[in-house]
């Protein structure tokens, strides 16, 4: 890559948005499963924001972990949503893992039916920074602004 396009990137604030597999069907096991939620927020995000958005779907993309790497990498990735409903938690976790060993600057939240399910329980998991429970679009935009303006998330619903 270009060292200025390299530089554009890196300027940039990214954020990821990864739907997790199910962890009973094992990697691409299962691929009619359209991330909606994430599809949603992502959305959201590039109509109301100057963010970047890379969805990653881990039931359809084989090499999933190589494109997280290769995405932090390029440079400006400050957030991270991970969507997991309950049977996907160990690989939301090992997905989760990964990146905090990559970066352990970028901030996690995690939003799905495992959160609405077991707030507490998935908050206080040392590698998710934050969750999103319910509809996850405008708290979300509103976690990425305070984030990217370094401001404190405390009054973000």
């Amino acid at each position: 890559m270009p060292q200025k396009n390299r530089k554009n990137m890196q300027n940039k604030k990214r954020i990821i948005l990864i739907n997790a597999y199910p962890s009973s069907l094992g990697e691409g096991g299962e691929k009619n499963n359209i991330p909606a939620g994430l599809l949603a927020v992502g959305t959201w995000l590039t109509k109301k924001s100057d963010f970047k958005v890379k969805l990653i779907d881990c039931l359809v993309e084989k090499d999933y972990k190589e494109i997280i790497k290769n995405e932090i990498k390029k440079g400006g990735v400050f957030l991270v949503g991970i969507s997991a409903m309950t049977f996907c938690i160990p690989n939301a976790l090992e997905v989760t893992r990964l990146i905090k060993k990559i970066d352990p600057k970028i901030k996690t939240v995690w939003g799905g039916i495992h959160l609405r399910l077991y707030p507490e329980q998935t908050i206080k998991h040392p590698l998710i920074d934050f969750a999103v429970y319910n509809e996850g679009e405008k708290p979300f935009l509103n976690l990425a602004n305070c984030l990217s303006k370094g401001k404190s998330c405390k009054n973000v619903k």
